[in-house]
């Protein structure tokens, strides 16, 4: 079993050298001093949806706290949503370092134990990571077993419209949230009332936290922002388990089943939509929600900026993709519909590319470069830390030339 000394104990060097000349007012202005004298500042984060890969997104979160940052509102879609949710719950106050407790919870995860539609479901999942071998024949193979698995788990697609039905990672994250809230539910109202008893005020204003998710809703064909929309949901947002926001956020088309409205944790006459609106992964209308806490109110410039952290692969063949299964089809097609508003929104406003930390998901592997995938859920302890180090690196590589009063000056003016 890992441990976070485990991921952390590599890049502990590296981290203490950048901080002896790392200059934390450059970086934001929403500056506080702990009780204990420690000076912290706030940034925003949003989360791109990426699977397992998810883990550099942890890597990334620590290095930005171990360098002194904290994190006022948290976004994420899918896998990112997922982060989000465990980074907005942990812990008492917003100054608190809370990716220990992520690592904690989010190392030693079996992803497959998430496929919970049985040994045909599991064996899919396995046939669909295994890389392409350089062997004609065995590809031909390994692509001939996967089509048969598939079509052995036809009828329960059919039926349940997914490979697996969810109901084991809605447990886990059930469980793992109530570990947090002591025993209780997680709740947004829960959530809402540690932000207010655990309140942090700077400069004579209490800070405004905020946790969100994005969710497709495609009985409506709409994009969801949870708990923001919950209104045209529910009666009452507050009485919603954040588990429940999360699973319908992660709700991969064809591996797990859509998430209904009456699936939610909440007595019936809560529901204000009817019971059978299905929710499927935010991904589709939007996988790196970076807008969600930006505004166009440039009389009064953000205090602290808004990160995105994104993980992809930075080879050269990134360009095109071979596409010799369904799920690869449907993952392409999903992957260019949810993209081409989010790097639409990216490339037509310059400032935002700059306040983008790109982490790659290349890691070595029996002494050959591989490119995690998002589905790549028999991930070994060794390829979790690398991808863990290269989120690390990332932040090192980008706060190394971050500076957000030029960034004020020159976009926001």
């Amino acid at each position: 079993m890992l441990t976070a000394h485990d991921f952390t104990n590599d890049v502990a060097s590296e981290i203490a050298d950048f901080k002896r000349n790392f200059n934390l007012a450059a970086a934001t202005d929403l500056l506080y001093t702990k009780p204990d004298g420690e000076r912290v500042g706030f940034m925003d984060v949003v989360i791109e949806g990426g699977g397992v890969k998810g883990i550099a997104a942890i890597g990334a979160l620590y290095a930005l706290e171990e360098c002194g940052l904290r994190f006022r509102k948290i976004a994420g879609t899918s896998a990112g949503a997922l982060n989000a949710a465990f980074l907005a719950c942990a812990g008492r106050s917003a100054a608190e370092h809370r990716t220990a407790q992520l690592l904690r919870i989010l190392a030693n995860i079996d992803f497959l134990h998430f496929a919970d539609g049985g040994d045909d479901a599991q064996a899919v999942v396995r046939l669909l990571t295994l890389p392409d071998s350089d062997s004609a024949l065995e590809t031909f193979m390994n692509r001939a077993k996967t089509t048969v698995a598939m079509l052995r788990n036809l009828n329960e697609v059919i039926l349940r419209l997914g490979l697996n039905p969810g109901g084991r990672l809605k447990s886990f994250l059930c469980q793992e949230f109530e570990t947090l809230n002591k025993g209780e539910a997680f709740t947004v109202g829960a959530l809402r009332r540690k932000w207010r008893r655990d309140a942090i005020m700077i400069n004579g204003e209490y800070l405004e936290q905020d946790f969100q998710v994005v969710v497709s809703d495609i009985s409506h064909r709409r994009k969801a922002v949870f708990p923001l929309d919950l209104e045209d949901y529910v009666r009452d947002s507050n009485a919603v388990l954040i588990a429940d926001l999360v699973r319908a956020s992660a709700s991969i088309p064809m591996f797990f089943s859509p998430f209904r409205l009456g699936d939610f944790s909440t007595v019936p006459e809560n529901l204000r939509a009817p019971v059978s609106t299905c929710f499927v992964d935010g991904f589709i209308v939007s996988n790196f929600p970076l807008s969600l806490f930006d505004v166009s109110d440039f009389a009064r410039p953000p205090q602290c900026p808004t990160f995105g952290l994104t993980i992809e692969d930075d080879s050269a063949q990134t360009a095109t993709q071979e596409i010799d299964n369904f799920v690869k089809l449907g993952l392409a097609v999903f992957q260019t519909a949810s993209q081409h508003g989010d790097k639409g929104y990216v490339h037509n406003n310059p400032q935002n590319a700059v306040r983008i930390i790109h982490i790659s998901n290349r890691i070595r592997r029996n002494n050959q470069d591989r490119f995690v995938s998002a589905i790549d859920f028999a991930l070994s302890d060794s390829d979790k830390i690398q991808l863990f180090h290269n989120g690390v690196r990332a932040v090192l590589d980008k706060l190394a030339t971050w500076n957000f009063h030029d960034y004020i000056r020159r976009y926001r003016h």
